[in-house]
């Protein structure tokens, strides 16, 4: 049936994964110019460990990887600028795994301006525009017709400023 199961401990569910974040800033030509990769990588192995109703099906809603970083290029005068990505996998949306959320991957631009305790800052997230379900709610066994899918945002600008005191 759809729905959703009532909140409860279950005993037998496997938990592991691996989380990392790297990052490096590179001098390029003398001390005026940086170049600072970033990652953020996750990667999950959540299942029923012999259940009784979901066997040793995924736990639903954690993808087997997600993937966030930017490349950015930076001058000693406080300008920066850099593309950015996200890469999340294939999600199921049920305990029964009956139905997935297909996996998405979306570019970036970020840069600005920084001095001496202040920032002001622009980015353009998912240039492609790509359609893309962000987050849903977990049920039982889904169809894929349920009203359960949030999609993602479309192609958007930011701004913004920072102060440090």
């Amino acid at each position: 049936p759809t729905g959703n199961s009532l909140s409860k401990n279950i005993d037998g569910t496997v938990h592991a994964g691996l989380e990392a974040l790297v990052g490096a800033s590179f001098l390029l030509n003398g001390d005026a110019h940086r170049i600072e990769p970033l990652l953020s990588l996750t990667l999950n192995d959540f299942a029923f460990d012999a259940d009784p109703a979901y066997h040793d099906n995924n736990l639903p809603a954690a993808p087997k990887y997600a993937a966030r970083g930017e490349l950015i290029y930076r001058h000693v005068s406080g300008l920066y600028v850099g593309p950015t990505f996200d890469f999340i996998g294939r999600r199921y949306v049920d305990f029964a795994n009956t139905t997935a959320v297909d996996s998405y991957q979306l570019l970036g631009l970020r840069g600005g301006f920084s001095g001496q305790g202040w920032e002001l800052f622009a980015e353009l997230r998912n240039l492609t525009d790509e359609d893309y379900i962000a987050t849903f709610s977990v049920l039982n066994a889904a169809t894929g017709d349920d009203a359960i899918y949030l999609p993602g945002a479309p192609l958007s600008a930011y701004v913004g400023t920072r102060f440090s005191f």
